[in-house]
């Protein structure tokens, strides 16, 4: 069961601030992708694909997902039920 980080930003110092506080956090690997919310996301698809059931992806926050409250409980169900656990270091999504 491997735990993995992902962070997404747009700009270099606040994705490596990202990837710290996953590291610190207990993540094995850490995947990123600086872009906006609306952009293609590479590390995030890579990410998805490669998690198995048992596995955990944790976020420094929710908005690193999906800042769309739809979109959000679609990709947390979608992973649930492939036995992926998504979590964030902030707590539960404000939504």
């Amino acid at each position: 069961m491997a735990v993995y980080g992902y962070a997404r930003a747009r700009v270099q110092p606040a994705l490596l601030a990202q990837e710290i506080q996953l590291r610190a956090a207990g993540c094995d690997t850490v995947v990123s992708d600086m872009a906006s919310s609306r952009e293609l996301r590479d590390g995030w698809q890579r990410l998805v694909e490669a998690a198995i059931t048992g596995d955990t992806i944790r976020v420094v926050g929710w908005s690193s997902l999906t800042g769309n409250p739809t979109e959000y409980r679609l990709t947390v169900r979608t992973l649930a039920a492939r036995g992926v656990r998504v979590e964030a270091l902030g707590g539960p999504p404000p939504f």
